[in-house]
């Protein structure tokens, strides 16, 4: 492997700043969405519920990239038309944040209907009122029960993030790919960035498993 230049490295590092700046953002972005879409698709009413349905299958439907293009481009110039300017970085984590919303709001979606109605039903016979129901009683167990999805939707959120390099965010693949210009070491810096990626991955599992023994802490004894 040749010899590694540290200012460029430095480049690198901090692309891959901007990669977890670009993935914490679009999550959160997408886990609002994800409960919104959520929301709507469990409405009574077809008339309400099924928009959201065509919506997420199209969402799912769609290639990543060209999420990401038609967020850019066709948002770009939709907005140009009331002079709002909608920049590369607003528009990698909209794009990003609608792919996590699409996958994550089905994840919530299973993890609430895993939970027992006859919870509802008991809490309700005891007068307690649906919105203390939800945050008490039934908020907790769905986070448990989607924690492992939400944490696969994460991991190939934060993989998608390279695509945003396409429309000059700098992330990792579009600082490796500036600094291979410069050094024509294209093998040495492609590994430097799977490493990167490895690094955050292994990172975010442990965040992740903390969160998962926290939400199943009355499931598991206290060592």
């Amino acid at each position: 492997m040749e010899a590694i230049n540290f200012t460029l490295l430095l480049i690198v590092l901090k692309g891959a700043v901007w990669t977890i700046i670009v993935s914490v953002l679009s999550m959160l972005l997408g886990m609002v969405l994800a409960i919104i879409f959520l929301g709507f698709q469990k409405a009574p009413w077809r008339i309400i519920s099924a928009p959201f349905d065509v919506l997420l299958m199209m969402l799912r439907g769609l290639p990543e990239i060209v999420m990401v293009f038609l967020v850019y481009y066709g948002g770009s110039q939709l907005l140009s038309n009331f002079n709002i300017n909608l920049d590369a970085f607003a528009a990698g984590i909209i794009a990003l944040g609608l792919i996590f919303a699409a996958y994550a709001s089905q994840t919530l979606r299973g993890a609430i209907e895993s939970i027992p109605q006859g919870q509802w039903l008991s809490a309700k016979a005891l007068g307690v009122n649906r919105v203390k129901i939800f945050f008490d009683i039934i908020l907790p167990q769905m986070w448990r029960q989607a924690i492992p999805g939400l944490t696969n939707q994460w991991l190939s959120l934060l993989k998608d993030s390279s695509l945003v390099s396409i429309i000059g965010i700098s992330e990792i693949i579009f600082t490796t790919s500036s600094v291979i210009k410069v050094t024509h070491q294209p093998f040495t810096w492609y590994i430097i960035a799977a490493i990167l990626y490895l690094i955050i991955s292994i990172v975010s599992n442990a965040i992740i498993k903390r969160l998962d023994r926290h939400f199943n802490a009355y499931l598991i004894p206290t060592k």
